[in-house]
């Protein structure tokens, strides 16, 4: 990557940072990182997941190669960092190795591959141990398979720490230390209790550590009522007040960044306001072939920053909902 792409990539976020500070509706930056889903399918069916638990309608389906290079050769040269993953698993995903590679190749962002690594084959757990990326986040909930299955259901937790073990291999004879293999580990009343001893199971497998809070609200973030009464949450919350997300109200002196700088495509090109949303309905584009900056710009995320100016949206907004409900973890 060029002096002269590095520089306009450092101008942008500087500008993204002020008008996100001023709460500039129409902006002249471009978001800084983003999340691209390789796939939204995923072999596995984990309880508060919307695509795990099937309560998601939307058609399953995988990114092309040439839908990946549309997107990412409008949005490329600003980012600082590119997640490949949202409500899939994106190892389904042939072409994942192929995504890294461009990605790198034109405009070098920090790349963050999140996986359960469930029914990856080992040849693509190699290249992806040995690719450019920056981070491999491994999702393993638990040090034995009773206790490992009952949140990922369906996963093999011994296919799991069979494929850490060839892709810490497959680094050292690459002698690379990059990406970063970690486990995340997400304490839930059921597994609370092996966290310490997973963390053991991490340092003789090799590899990082870290643990990530549960969300509870999936499914449910821009609902009416009280989401932390669910069931979800009585059948896996942790014990541990300090293992759950707080709550985080959004309101004028408190925005929603992600308006501001962020964005997230689907599998199909459809651009949605943040991670949490699922329903297609609520995309701010469904066409992959519409500009980004006319997205970018347009009513639906004009309407969505000016809620930040105590404006409401008119119709049935996700993010009025979300900011109604209280909605964001």
């Amino acid at each position: 990557m060029s002096f002269k792409y590095r520089w306009n990539r450092y101008n942008n976020r500087r500008l993204n940072e002020k008008e996100f500070k001023k709460r500039e509706i129409t902006l002249r930056s471009r978001p800084t990182i983003a999340y691209i889903d390789p796939a939204n399918a995923c072999p596995l069916s984990c309880p508060l997941c919307p695509t795990g638990n099937r309560s998601s309608k939307d058609p399953r389906g995988i990114m092309s190669m040439a839908s990946f290079k549309k997107i990412y050769d409008q949005i490329g040269p600003y980012l600082y960092q590119l997640h490949l993953y949202n409500w899939g698993e994106p190892t389904l995903n042939k072409a994942l190795p192929e995504m890294i590679e461009y990605a790198k190749r034109l405009y070098n962002p920090k790349i963050v591959i999140s996986t359960s690594l469930a029914k990856i084959s080992a040849e693509l757990a190699e290249t992806l141990a040995t690719s450019q990326a920056n981070l491999l986040s491994v999702s393993v909930d638990g040090i034995d398979q009773a206790t490992y299955e009952k949140y990922r259901v369906g996963g093999d937790l011994a296919h799991v720490f069979k494929t850490l073990e060839l892709m810490v291999a497959a680094q050292k004879r690459s002698n690379k230390k990059c990406p970063i293999i970690r486990w995340q580990f997400i304490p839930m009343k059921h597994n609370e209790h092996q966290l310490e001893q997973s963390r053991e199971k991490a340092k003789a497998l090799g590899i990082d550590f870290r643990v990530h809070r549960v969300r509870l609200q999936m499914t449910n973030f821009d609902k009416p009522g009280d989401n932390q009464q669910s069931q979800d949450v009585a059948d896996f919350a942790p014990t541990d007040e300090k293992h759950r997300r707080p709550i985080t109200p959004l309101t004028p002196e408190n925005p929603c960044k992600w308006l501001w700088n962020r964005v997230v495509y689907d599998w199909d090109g459809r651009i949605t306001p943040c991670c949490n949303v699922q329903d297609r309905n609520d995309a701010f584009e469904a066409d992959i072939n519409v500009p980004f900056l006319e997205t970018w710009n347009g009513k639906a995320y004009r309407d969505a920053r000016n809620i930040f100016h105590s404006v409401r949206t008119e119709g049935h907004s996700v993010c009025q909902r979300c900011v109604d409900n209280s909605g964001v973890l």
